[in-house]
C-alpha cells in the first residue's frame, strides 16, 4: 500500500535527515510539515520528487528560504491547497508565482508572512480564460490593501475568492478532505515514533 496522507505536524524530531525518505514517497497526496525541524533542504526535495501532492502545509518552518518556496509552484502543479504561514521568506514574488502557476489552487494561506504586500498584484496578475480556481486567500498579518487585492484577483479570473484578513485558514475542512482521496489508508498516519 502506498502512503498518500502524512501529517507530521509538530514532530520536533523530524529534521533534514528524513529528506530522502520523504522525497521517496512519490504517491503522497497530502503532506503536513508545519512546526517540524525540517528546513529548505527537505522542502526542496519534496517539491522536486512528490509531484502528486495536492495539499501541502509547510507553515512555521524556521529555516525556510525563498528559493525553496519558489520550487513549490514550479514542480507541484497539482496543488489545490498550500499553507505557507509564518515563514519570513515568503514575499510578493512567491505569492504571485503560486497564483500564476498553480491552476488548481483553491486555497493559499500566507498569513503572518510580513513580506507579503499588495505588491503581488502589480503588474496585473495573468488572466486565466477559464477563471482561477482560487476560492480562499489567507492574508492575516500581511500588509495588503483589501480592495486592491480583490480587484486584481477579480480581473485575473478569481471572482469568487474570499480574503481572510482576520485569521489563518484551516488546511482541512474535515471530513471532506478524506472524500477527495480514493483508496486512502489512514492506518499509517505516523511517520516517526514519538511524534
Amino acid at each position: 500500500m502506498f502512503q498518500e496522507f502524512l501529517d507530521l505536524r509538530g514532530c520536533g524530531a523530524l529534521d533534514d535527515s528524513s529528506a530522502a525518505v520523504l522525497a521517496s514517497l512519490a504517491n503522497l497526496q497530502v503532506l503536513v510539515l508545519s512546526d517540524t525541524g525540517v528546513t529548505s533542504t527537505t522542502v526542496a526535495a519534496v517539491a522536486e520528487n512528490c509531484r502528486r501532492l495536492e495539499m501541502l502545509d509547510v507553515s512555521r518552518i524556521s529555516r525556510f528560504s525563498k528559493e525553496a518556496a519558489l520550487l513549490l509552484p514550479l514542480h507541484l502543479l497539482r496543488l489545490t491547497r498550500l499553507k505557507l504561514t509564518k515563514n519570513s521568506a515568503v514575499d510578493d514574488e512567491v505569492v504571485r508565482d503560486c497564483l500564476s502557476r498553480l491552476k488548481r489552487l483553491a486555497l493559499l494561506d500566507v498569513s503572518h508572512c510580513w513580506r507579503v504586500t499588495s505588491g503581488f498584484c502589480v503588474p496585473p496578475l495573468p488572466q486565466n480564460p477559464d477563471g482561477m480556481s482560487l476560492r480562499r486567500l489567507g492574508l492575516f498579518g500581511c500588509n495588503v490593501e483589501r480592495q486592491r487585492v480583490q480587484d486584481a484577483l477579480r480581473d485575473a479570473g478569481a471572482a469568487k475568492v474570499q480574503l481572510s484578513l482576520h485569521h489563518e485558514l484551516p488546511m482541512f475542512d474535515l471530513p471532506c478532505v478524506y472524500s477527495n482521496l480514493p483508496n486512502l489508508d489512514l492506518r499509517c498516519r505516523t511517520f516517526i515514533e514519538g511524534c
